[in-house]
């Protein structure tokens, strides 16, 4: 944020965090006034943290992804523990919860309100989606998985009082009844 205000640049970041990125794929658009000389590409580009594995504190999105993982293990043949995948999709749920009215920031905006950098970040609906249709596919024939689904999206339609993701949860209920009725 110091150096875009002292530089006056805008930054966006072109690929959301936690995804893996190869050596050289370009992560980052820089725009200002002028040209920027080495000395500034190489201090912004330090600023960049890039790692391997995922950090929570940096990471929204990797606790959803930590839960789904834990659901799909439970749910593998060899462990074959629905209890545990319900655990966590009710720990999911209660992210969704939080998420549903609170998204990430997607711009880092100084004191006074200015954008300065961008950063992209997953939606409610695709971070819904990208969770719990994971674990539907490994467990759509159990019956504790299927109530435990219905009984999550029933509650947290109720909670959606803006009503923004209506359709998303109607199709849910709507392919948890058609299952129940195979």
């Amino acid at each position: 944020m110091d150096l875009a205000e002292t530089h006056k640049v805008k930054i966006q970041f072109l690929i959301p965090q936690g995804y893996f990125v190869l050596m050289n794929t370009p992560c980052m658009r820089v725009y200002g006034q002028g040209e920027l000389n080495e000395e500034i590409e190489k201090e912004i580009s330090d600023c960049a943290n890039f790692y391997s594995g995922q950090r929570i504190d940096k990471n929204a999105d990797y606790g959803f992804k930590q839960l789904t993982e834990i659901a799909l293990k439970a749910l593998s043949p060899g462990i074959n523990d629905p209890a545990t995948a319900v655990l966590s999709l009710h720990a999911l749920f209660a992210l969704f919860e939080f998420r549903i009215n609170k998204q990430v920031p997607k711009f880092i905006k100084d004191k006074k309100g200015v954008a300065w950098i961008y950063v992209p970040s997953s939606d409610f609906e695709k971070i819904f989606h990208d969770c719990l249709q994971p674990i539907w596919n490994y467990g759509k024939d159990d019956q504790y998985i299927q109530n435990a689904y219905l009984s999550m999206i029933h509650q947290i339609k109720i909670l959606d009082t803006a009503n923004s993701y209506t359709s998303i949860f109607d199709s849910w209920l709507t392919k948890i009844h058609q299952k129940q009725k195979m």
